[in-house]
């Protein structure tokens, strides 16, 4: 049931891609495990799920990747994040999920340039959090950083985008820029500068 739960947020994303800016400051989903077996290949998972949710197996396994790639490995996350994963994982839990997503990333399986800088990113994660030392390390710097980050609502950065500067541009900028849009929405071009 919690796969299912992953495999859905998965689908409505790649359905909807205008929702990737805000499930980056989402929760991840209960069952994201089950994405990361999608993407890592497991055939025998991947045909059970399929056979219940109704989709092929390539659709699964494109939702699966653009959720992970967007979301998961974003350069903004956190390092649990890149894993799947939480604060509170046992290192057995993140030492899966890293290998799962090697499986999918690794050079020698023929991932593009993009997805070896994902690579980098999860075994960077990876490198970090199985220390204990310097896991405590990073579990103190992301604790200091969420308490001088006021927190942001489920509505985004909606805060952070009324606090930038509006420009406005000059007169002629804004003459020529009317006269775009007027010739524009009247279909004349001819009078466009």
């Amino acid at each position: 049931m919690a796969t299912e739960i992953a495999v859905k947020a998965a689908l409505d994303l790649l359905l909807l891609p205008t929702r990737v800016k805000a499930a980056r400051f989402e929760p991840l989903p209960c069952g994201i495990e089950g994405l990361l077996r999608i993407v890592s290949g497991d055939r025998e998972f991947i045909d059970g799920i399929a056979d219940a949710t109704g989709r092929a197996p390539e659709v699964l396994h494109e939702a699966a990747a653009f959720f992970i790639e967007q979301v998961m490995l974003n350069h903004e996350s956190d390092l649990y994040r890149n894993l799947g994963s939480s604060p509170d994982a046992s290192g057995h839990e993140l030492r899966n999920r890293m290998a799962l997503l090697m499986q999918w990333l690794h050079p020698d399986k023929g991932a593009s340039s993009a997805r070896n800088a994902l690579a980098g990113r999860v075994m960077e994660a990876w490198h970090t959090l199985s220390n204990a030392e310097r896991r405590a390390a990073y579990d103190a710097r992301l604790e200091a950083a969420r308490l001088t980050i006021a927190p942001v609502h489920s509505t985004g950065n909606r805060e952070r985008a009324l606090e930038r500067p509006f420009a406005i541009p000059n007169p002629s900028k804004r003459r020529r820029l009317l006269s775009l849009f007027r010739a524009f929405m009247l279909g004349d071009r001819r009078s466009s500068p």
